[in-house]
């Protein structure tokens, strides 16, 4: 069940520190409060999770994500949860919470950028670069983009990793010819 799943996600870790319990449960009240009732009692990590994954709406899941990235031990349980969400406005905002100190930032950076959503792509890419994380999954990434926004965020993400070696004209995104050479283009600048 939904209550169990939770658990699991918090990888077995039952101890959380009374000051991440006195902080979480005054998040807490913040999430009651955007689900538009009063909290009744201190909600506990697990159910920010289960909120998050099953929450009635894009808002109650977002202030649940927002409030468990808060706490340094419940981090990479919201992070994990918001990756797999099936809302793409959670997905971003993963992305978005993302730092360079964060343990497997690369991993989830590089899955996102092959999410179903052009947006959580474009976001993905922008959020590579923003943490000068390795560009091969951005030149991997060029390679089967179809979207036109995403593609120039993708080509532009590449830019500010590497430099602005390779221009892009803008009324030809997704001429055949056009991907093909640009694509050439920053393989010869990386020799592979």
């Amino acid at each position: 069940d939904a209550f169990e799943a939770t658990l699991a996600e918090l990888d077995g870790s039952t101890a959380i520190p009374e000051a991440d319990h006195r902080h979480l449960a005054a998040l807490a009240r913040d999430v009651e409060r955007v689900r538009g009732r009063e909290a009744a009692r201190p909600r506990l990590a697990v159910e920010l999770l289960a909120e998050l994954r099953a929450g009635s709406g894009t808002a109650s899941r977002r202030a649940a994500f927002e409030t468990l990235v808060e706490s340094p031990i419940l981090r990479w349980a919201g992070i994990r949860a918001a990756v797999a969400n099936s809302d793409p406005r959670i997905r971003i905002a993963a992305l978005r919470s993302l730092t360079v100190d964060d343990a497997v930032v690369s991993e989830v950076a590089a899955a996102l950028c092959a999410d179903t959503s052009p947006r959580v792509r474009a976001v993905a890419a922008n959020t590579i670069a923003r943490l000068g994380l390795a560009p091969d999954v951005l030149l991997e990434r060029l390679a089967v983009e179809l979207d036109p926004y995403t593609y120039r965020c993708v080509h532009e993400a590449l830019r500010r990793l590497v430099g602005p070696f390779v221009e892009l004209a803008s009324d030809r995104d997704l001429d055949p010819d056009l991907r093909r050479d640009n694509l050439d283009a920053w393989r010869r600048h990386w020799n592979r």
